[in-house]
C-alpha cells in the first residue's frame, strides 16, 4: 500500500484521539469530514474536526503540499473570525504545510460569546476563540502531518495579524513548545479594551452634542500630515513619528475646513478623541496617532450629520459584557462607556489578552517578531510599545528580551499594512525563517517601494533617522534613538490595565 492509500484509509476513519501534547495527559478525539485534492495546484486540503471534550468543536483547515519543504505554518484569525481556510491554502501553495482552524465557531459576529441556555457569557467558546483553538489545531495538525508525511517538521512557525497578531501573543506566553519563531501583525493585545475604544469619537461627539462630519477629520489629517511631514527631513508624504506632533488643532478655528467655518468646539472635540478613553483616575486606552485615517471610529454622516456607534463594539457590548442582545446606544454616556470598558477587562481580559510572562518562550529560545503601522486605525500602535515595555520589565530589561524579540514600527501604513509607507509585511516570514534557521538577527531590515525608494527600518526602540544624501537611498538613513522618549511619554499614559 502506498503512502497516500495508507494516510487515505487512517484519516476515513470516524474518530483518532490524539494526545493534546507530549507532556499532557489530555486527549481529544477528531474527525475528518472532507479531503479535497487539487492537482492543478499540487495540493491536498483536508478539513477535520477536533473535539477538546469540552462540549466545543474546533475545525482544522490542513494544507498539504505535493513538495513539502519541511516547515510547518499556523495561522491565527481576524477580528471574530478564528481562522481563514484561505490562510491553510496560502501556504501550502508555497511549499509549507499551512493550518487555519475556526476557533470553535463559525459565527460572523460575537454572537458565539452568549451562551443561549444560560444568558450568559460562554465562557467555553470565549476560550478557545481567545488562545486555546489555535495550540488544539496546532497539535492535532502536527500529528496529521507526521502521519501524513512519515516525518515532523523541522520548523514550525506561527503567524497572525490583528486578532491573529494576538493570537502570536498568546503562543508566546502559553504554547511556545508549539512554534520555533512567531510573527504577530498588529497584535490586538487587550481586545477586550481595544475594540470597546473604537467607538470613543462617537460616544465623546454624543456626549458633547457636537458631530462632525467625517470629512472636516479627512481634512485635519491631511493639514496635519502636510505641516508635519519634512520635520525628519524628508518630504515624502509620511510622518515618520506621529508621536511627536507640533501641529496644533486651533490654529485651523475661525477658518473654513471641508467647507465649513472651524469652530472652538471643533476643536476640543477632536482633540478628546485624538487623546483616547480618559476618566477621573486617568487613561482607560490609548487614542489612534493624529495621521491615523479615523474613518472606522468617525461614523458620522449626512447633512445634518449622523452619528452611529461602530457594530464591533456594540456586538461585544451586546453578546460578552452586559449580555443583552436587545442593548440599544442611544442613551450611551461617556462614564457608562468607561464603565463597560473596565467591566470587559475584568470579565473577559484574560481570554483575549496575553500575560507579559514570556519566560518560557525565552527559556526555549522561541523569536518573536511583531510589526505594527503606525497609522493603524483599528488598533493603536501604542499598545504594542507598552506590551514591549511591560514584557522588558517583567524580564529583568531590554538585554534580557532582545535576541527573542523584536518590534517594528512602520511609518505610514495602516491596520492592512496600506497606505504611503514602506510595507515590510509584504516579506511575509521571510525575516523570521532567517532569523530561526539562519542566525540572521532582524537588527535591520531594508525596505523598497516605487516612488519612495529604500528605506531602513530597525526594532523598537530604535528610529530610523535621515543623516543627509539621496531620499532614496538606504544609505542616507542611519539607527537613532532621538525618539524613543516620544514612544515612552505615549505608552505611559495607561498603566490600569495589565
Amino acid at each position: 500500500m502506498n503512502l497516500y492509500m495508507k494516510r487515505l484509509t487512517i484519516i476515513l476513519s470516524v474518530a483518532v484521539a490524539i494526545a493534546l501534547s507530549s507532556c499532557s495527559k489530555e486527549t481529544f478525539e477528531s474527525k475528518v469530514i472532507s479531503i479535497e485534492r487539487v492537482d492543478s495546484l499540487k495540493y491536498t486540503l483536508v478539513t477535520s474536526e477536533v473535539y477538546p471534550g469540552r462540549n466545543d468543536t474546533i475545525k482544522v483547515w490542513i494544507g498539504l503540499p505535493d513538495e513539502w519543504d519541511g516547515r510547518f505554518v499556523g495561522t491565527g484569525g481576524a477580528g471574530f473570525y478564528g481562522g481563514r481556510v484561505s490562510n491553510a491554502v496560502k501556504y501550502a501553495l508555497k511549499g509549507m504545510v499551512g493550518v487555519a482552524c475556526n476557533g470553535g465557531h463559525d459565527a460572523t459576529d460575537w454572537t458565539f460569546l452568549l451562551n443561549k441556555k444560560t444568558g450568559k457569557l460562554d465562557k467555553v467558546m470565549a476560550e478557545d476563540f481567545g488562545y486555546y483553538g489555535v495550540h488544539v489545531m496546532t497539535v492535532y495538525a502536527k500529528q496529521y502531518v507526521k502521519e501524513h508525511y512519515g516525518r515532523e517538521p523541522h520548523h514550525s512557525y506561527f503567524i497572525g495579524n490583528s486578532s491573529g497578531g494576538r493570537h502570536g501573543l498568546h503562543v508566546a506566553e502559553k504554547y511556545s513548545d508549539d512554534y520555533d519563531g512567531i510573527f504577530s501583525g498588529c497584535p490586538a493585545w487587550h481586545n477586550e479594551v481595544y475594540v470597546l475604544s473604537r467607538s470613543w469619537a462617537q460616544v465623546v461627539m454624543k456626549e458633547e452634542n457636537h458631530l462632525i462630519p467625517k470629512a472636516v477629520f479627512d481634512a485635519v489629517r491631511d493639514t496635519l500630515t502636510a505641516y508635519e511631514d519634512g520635520r525628519d527631513g524628508v518630504v515624502d508624504g509620511i510622518v515618520n513619528n506621529p508621536f511627536d506632533i507640533e501641529f496644533d488643532i486651533n490654529t485651523l478655528v475661525g477658518t473654513k475646513v471641508a467647507g465649513r467655518d472651524f469652530t472652538q468646539k471643533d476643536a476640543d472635540v477632536i482633540n478628546r478623541i485624538w487623546d483616547g478613553c480618559d476618566y477621573a483616575n486617568g487613561k482607560i486606552w490609548y487614542g489612534f496617532t493624529k495621521t491615523t485615517d479615523l474613518h472606522r471610529m468617525v461614523k458620522s454622516e449626512g447633512n445634518p450629520p449622523v452619528g452611529r456607534i461602530e457594530p464591533t463594539a456594540l456586538g461585544l457590548l451586546r453578546y460578552a459584557i452586559e449580555c443583552n442582545p436587545e442593548l440599544s446606544l442611544d442613551s450611551m454616556t461617556v462614564n457608562r462607556y468607561i464603565d463597560d470598558i473596565i467591566l470587559s477587562y475584568n470579565k473577559i481580559g484574560k481570554y483575549f489578552s496575553s500575560t507579559v510572562n514570556l519566560r518560557r518562550m525565552l527559556k526555549n529560545d522561541t523569536k518573536l517578531l511583531i510589526m505594527h503601522g503606525l497609522d493603524d486605525d483599528m488598533v493603536p500602535p501604542t499598545g504594542s510599545i507598552r506590551f514591549y515595555e511591560d514584557v522588558a520589565k517583567a524580564m529583568g530589561g531590554y538585554d534580557k528580551i532582545e535576541n527573542n524579540i523584536k518590534l517594528y514600527f512602520l511609518p505610514g501604513l495602516n491596520h492592512s499594512f496600506k497606505g504611503p509607507g514602506i510595507n515590510l509585511r509584504t516579506l511575509d516570514l521571510s525575516p523570521l525563517i532567517d532569523w530561526v534557521e539562519n542566525g540572521i538577527v532582524p537588527d535591520e531590515i531594508i525596505g523598497k517601494k516605487a516612488g519612495v525608494g529604500e528605506r531602513p527600518f530597525y526594532p523598537y526602540p530604535y528610529y530610523t533617522e535621515y543623516v543627509g544624501g539621496p531620499v532614496d537611498k538606504a544609505s542616507s538613513y542611519s539607527r537613532s534613538l532621538s525618539q524613543k522618549d516620544a514612544y515612552l511619554r505615549e505608552a505611559s499614559k495607561v498603566t490600569w490595565c495589565k
